[in-house]
C-alpha cells in the first residue's frame, strides 16, 4: 500500500471490501469461538488473497480510497495475528509504531449488511472481468491487446472495466458483427466483445 498514490476517489469496491471486512470478522469470530482454528484460517486466507490483493489492490492501483485501504489492512492485521503473530506484529509497526498488536482490541463485530449494492456491483464487475479474461484465452486474443467492448449497463466508473479487461467501451452502433461476439453473463446480461483479431 505504501508503494500507491495517496488517492480520495471511494468507488463501489471501497464499500465492497468494508462490507467483506466485516463479514469475514463475523464469520472468523464465530469460528474461533468454536475452536475451529483451520477452518478461521482457510476463511482469512481467502480475503487476504482473493478479497483483497486480486481485486480491490489491483481496482486501488486505479481509483479508490487511501484511507480505506489502510483502515481494511489494519483489521486484517488484528485478524491475522491469533495465526502469525510475528509477521503482523512486525507489518503492524509501519502504522502504529506506539502500540503493540497484541494489545490492540479485537475488530468491533457488526452485522454485515444484506443485498447491499456496492456487493452487487462488485458481483457484477467480477463477472465482466472473469468473463472477458475467459473469452480471450479462449480465442487467443493477447493480453496486451486493447478490445472493444459493449455492455448495456456498466458499473461506474467504466474505466475499472476498461482498465482491468484492457477494453474501449463502445456504443452498440458501433458493433461490426463481422469482428464481433456475444457472451453471457451470469446475470443473464449479454456483453460484446469486439476486435479485428476475430472474424466469423
Amino acid at each position: 500500500l505504501d508503494t500507491l498514490p495517496e488517492q480520495d476517489k471511494p468507488t463501489f469496491a471501497d464499500e465492497w471490501i468494508k462490507l467483506r471486512s466485516q463479514t469475514v470478522t463475523h464469520e472468523i469470530s464465530q469460528l474461533l469461538n468454536e475452536y475451529k482454528i483451520g477452518e478461521a484460517a482457510h476463511v482469512l486466507h481467502n480475503f487476504i488473497w482473493s478479497d483483497y490483493a486480486d481485486w480491490y489492490v489491483e481496482i486501488l492501483k486505479i481509483q479508490g480510497s487511501s484511507e480505506t485501504a489502510r483502515e481494511v489492512f489494519v483489521n486484517l492485521l488484528k485478524l491475522l495475528h491469533p495465526f502469525m503473530p510475528h509477521l503482523s506484529e512486525l507489518l503492524w509497526k509501519s502504522y502504529q509504531p506506539k502500540e503493540l498488536l497484541i494489545t490492540a482490541s479485537w475488530p468491533s463485530l457488526k452485522n454485515p449488511a444484506t443485498n447491499d449494492p456496492a456487493q452487487n456491483q462488485m458481483t457484477q464487475f467480477q463477472d465482466i472481468v472473469k468473463t472477458v479474461r475467459s473469452v480471450r484465452s479462449l480465442l487467443n486474443l493477447p493480453s496486451n491487446l486493447e478490445i472493444e467492448l459493449n455492455i448495456s449497463d456498466p458499473p461506474q466508473p467504466t474505466k475499472l472495466i476498461e482498465s482491468l479487461c484492457r477494453a474501449a467501451l463502445i456504443d452498440s452502433n458501433k458493433i461490426k458483427q463481422k469482428n464481433a461476439i456475444q457472451y453471457p453473463l451470469a446475470s443473464g446480461q449479454l456483453i460484446t466483445i469486439q476486435s479485428d483479431n476475430i472474424t466469423k
